[in-house]
């Protein structure tokens, strides 16, 4: 469910990161099969401990779609305003503090933003901060841990996933692309192995601030647009590819295959 990443495995006692590197190459070494949740995360342990890519099954995880998507299009929005939404934690990895920035910019040229934040971590206090001295406090809403994500999903006119980490893979997109939501994320991990961009969504890169702001400008003139519903449509229909049957077959499929069957 992780990429392997160096600069965040090691935490920097060598002895202990020592000892955990070769207990985890241990026990991928001797199990009888691997599950990735993305082809990315499958080539970066290959890669990094020796394994045979034969013995690593990529199984996406997948969430309860709808079966019927027809008619699933919201209607172009007619307020002023463009809704930004995140969904997750808000660590440093996570890319937070470049959202920000970006909706700095973008205020800065006088468009109409506003960004809810849902979720929490040890970074909101650093966040809310950040915001506050950055101008954009009326403009940020924290919302804390969310239960019921659906109002602010079906309120939203644009989902950003900014991280700067090598993400393993992105439930929160899927959940967004399913609501057909226009998709901004960081060209990194597996994502890519979700949003095709300039079709059904937009990919942007991982910590330059300045590129996701332009990106997010090309994503709000979109959703103003008559291509608005064409890539909604698209978004949707790509969710239906992460559905959480497959997983569940696919994980079912490869215990029949181990158990000789």
């Amino acid at each position: 469910h992780c990429s392997f990443e160096e600069k965040y495995f090691f935490q920097g006692n060598r002895a202990k990161d020592v000892l955990n590197y070769h207990i985890l190459k241990k026990t991928l070494v001797r199990s009888d099969c691997m599950v990735a949740v993305s082809n990315f995360v499958k080539q970066s342990y290959c890669e990094e401990f020796g394994i045979n890519k034969d013995r690593v099954k990529v199984i996406y995880n997948g969430i309860d779609v709808l079966q019927n998507v027809n008619g699933l299009c919201r209607k172009q929005s007619e307020r002023d305003v463009t809704k930004l939404l995140y969904v997750g934690r808000l660590i440093e990895t996570k890319g937070v503090h470049i959202l920000l920035d970006a909706v700095k910019k973008l205020i800065d040229r006088k468009e109409n933003v506003e960004l809810d934040i849902l979720g929490d971590g040890p970074m909101r206090m650093d966040y809310e901060q950040i915001a506050e001295k950055l101008g954009i406090r009326n403009k940020v809403h924290f919302r804390g841990y969310v239960l019921d994500k659906q109002k602010f999903y079906e309120n939203a006119d644009i989902f950003v996933c900014p991280s700067i980490c090598q993400e393993a893979f992105g439930i929160s997109i899927i959940e967004a692309l399913a609501q057909g939501l226009i998709c901004v994320a960081s060209n990194v991990g597996g994502i890519p192995e979700i949003i095709d961009d300039g079709k059904d969504g937009f990919l942007v890169q991982s910590g330059n601030g300045s590129e996701l702001a332009e990106t997010l400008l090309k994503a709000k003139k979109c959703v103003k647009s008559p291509m608005h519903e064409e890539m909604q449509n698209k978004a949707i229909q790509k969710s239906q590819e992460f559905k959480v049957s497959q997983t569940i077959n696919g994980l079912q499929k490869l215990c029949r295959e181990l158990a000789g069957g």
